[in-house]
C-alpha cells in the first residue's frame, strides 16, 4: 500500500511540475533513503517555537522514506559556516533564513540556488504566492514559505482589564471603522492615567523602515525615500509615542498577567508566549493599526532557501521537503494554536488580514549597518532631536549606501 501511495504521489508531483510548461521532471522514488540536512538558527526538532517544521519533516519521511537531519548553522542565512560549506562544495541542503536585515543580500551574494522552475501556485497547494513573492529577486525565486508560518506583526491585549478600567478596546474602535494609529495612542494615554504600560518592540523594522525605500524588482535598484512625507508622518508618530509623557509603550511582561495592557510582536510566537499559563481574563488579538486604518499585516522575511552547490539530484527533494515543513507549520499553528485560542471574530479578522498582507521594503545595507541605523532614530529622538533633524543627519548616509548597493548589484 505504501509503495502504491508513493507512486501515486510521484505521478501527481510530476504532473504538477511538467503540466504547466515547467522543465522540471523527477521521480519521487529517488527520494527513498536520500539524506537531506536542514540548518537553522535553532535545532528545529528540539525547539518549542519551531517544532512544527520537524513535524513536517516527519510527514515527508513517512511519505517518501527520505532521511531528514537537523542542525544549527548558517546564522540568519549568511553565516560563515554556510559560506565555508559553499566554497568547499559541500553545503547542507536547506537553510532557514529569517530577518529582513539579510534580504536581498542572500540573493545578490550568490549564496543560494534559484528555484523558479519549481514554483507552481496552481498545482502546489503547500506554497502561497504572497510569501513566496518575498523571495523574488530580479526575475528569479529563491525560497519556500507559507502563511501563516511567516513572522506576522500582530497585537495582543487584555480585554477584561480594559473593560474594568473603562478603556475602549481595539476591537471596539475597529467596529466603528476607527482602528487607527490615533486610536492606539488614545488607548495608551488612557492606560497610563492608571500608571499602566504597553509593551512595544520599538526597535523593530516598523519603526524606521516602513517608508525608507522603494525598489525596482526588475532591475534591483533601490531609491531612498526616507525624507518622504509618508516617512516624516510615520517617524513623527513614533517620536511622540517614545517621548511624550502621556504614553508608556516600553513596558515589559504579559498581557495575560496584567503586567502590560497591550503587547505587539510576531505571530505565532506572540501568542505562544502569552499562553504559557492560565488566566481567567479574555485575551484578544488584532492587527497592528496601519497608517490609513485599513486592514493588512506586514510580514518579515522567513524562508527556506537552498545553498549554492546542493547536488542537482537533491534539489527537487529538498524543495518539496521545505514545502512540507512550511505547510505543516501553517496547519498546526492554525488548528492547534489560533483557532482554539482566538475568538471566532479574532480568527476571522486574522484570516482577512492575511489577504492584505505585505512585506516591508528590503534592505540595502549590511546587517550591522541596519541594526545600527534602527537604533539611531530612537537615540536621536530620546536626545531631543526633531524628526526633521534626524532625517537631515541620516539621509545622505542612506543615499550613499543605496548608491553603493546599486553600483554593485543593480542592473
Amino acid at each position: 500500500m505504501k509503495r502504491f501511495f508513493c507512486l501515486l504521489l510521484a505521478s501527481c508531483i510530476l504532473a504538477a511540475f511538467s503540466g504547466c510548461g515547467r522543465k522540471v521532471t523527477f521521480s519521487t522514488e529517488d527520494w527513498e533513503n536520500m539524506e537531506i540536512t536542514v540548518a537553522g538558527y535553532r535545532l528545529f526538532n528540539d525547539d518549542p517555537l519551531n517544532y512544527e517544521f520537524a513535524a513536517g519533516a516527519e510527514k515527508f519521511t513517512e511519505d517518501y522514506g527520505t532521511k531528514v537531519g537537523f542542525m544549527v548553522g548558517g546564522g540568519d542565512g549568511m553565516g560563515e559556516d554556510l559560506i565555508a560549506g559553499i566554497v568547499a562544495g559541500n553545503p547542507w541542503d536547506v537553510q532557514y533564513c529569517f530577518g529582513i536585515s539579510v534580504f536581498p543580500l542572500t540573493f545578490t551574494e550568490n549564496l543560494y540556488t534559484p528555484v523558479t522552475e519549481y514554483i507552481d501556485y496552481k498545482n502546489n497547494e503547500m506554497i502561497d504566492e504572497i510569501t513566496v513573492e518575498g523571495t523574488r529577486w530580479k526575475g528569479e525565486y529563491y525560497g519556500v514559505s507559507s502563511l501563516p508560518m511567516q513572522e506576522v506583526w500582530y497585537l495582543a491585549y487584555n480585554e477584561t482589564w480594559m473593560r474594568e478600567l473603562g478603556i475602549k478596546t481595539p476591537h471596539e474602535y475597529y467596529a466603528e471603522g476607527n482602528w487607527t494609529m490615533d486610536a492606539y495612542k488614545t488607548i495608551n494615554a488612557e492606560a497610563f492615567k492608571y500608571n499602566i504600560k504597553s509593551s512595544s518592540a520599538t526597535g523593530r523594522p516598523h519603526i524606521s523602515e516602513m517608508f525608507q525605500s522603494e525598489w525596482n524588482m526588475d532591475t534591483g535598484e533601490v531609491t531612498v525615500t526616507y525624507d518622504s512625507p509618508e516617512n516624516v508622518e510615520w517617524l513623527s508618530y513614533w517620536a511622540e509615542l517614545l517621548t511624550d509623557k502621556r504614553y508608556a509603550i516600553e513596558g515589559s511582561g504579559k498581557v495575560m498577567h496584567r503586567e502590560v495592557i497591550m503587547k505587539d510582536g510576531v505571530m505565532p510566537n506572540l501568542m505562544k508566549g502569552e499562553l504559557e499559563s492560565e488566566t481567567k481574563d479574555v485575551i484578544r488579538y488584532i492587527h497592528y493599526p496601519n497608517p490609513d486604518g485599513e486592514l493588512g499585516v506586514y510580514l518579515t522575511d522567513s524562508h527556506f532557501l537552498f545553498p549554492l552547490g546542493v547536488p542537482e539530484e537533491k534539489m527537487p527533494c529538498a524543495f518539496m521537503l521545505a514545502c512540507y515543513m512550511t505547510d505543516m507549520k501553517s496547519k498546526m499553528v492554525t488548528e492547534e494554536l489560533y483557532k482554539p485560542n482566538m475568538t471566532e471574530e479574532d480568527f476571522g479578522l486574522w484570516e482577512e488580514n492575511l489577504k492584505h498582507a505585505y512585506y516591508l521594503p528590503r534592505n540595502f545595507m549590511s546587517q550591522k549597518d541596519v541594526w545600527s541605523f534602527r537604533g539611531a532614530f530612537k537615540k536621536d529622538i530620546s536626545a531631543g532631536k526633531a524628526v526633521a533633524t534626524h532625517i537631515a543627519e541620516n539621509i545622505e548616509m542612506l543615499k550613499t549606501r543605496a548608491e553603493e548597493f546599486n553600483d554593485e548589484y543593480a542592473d
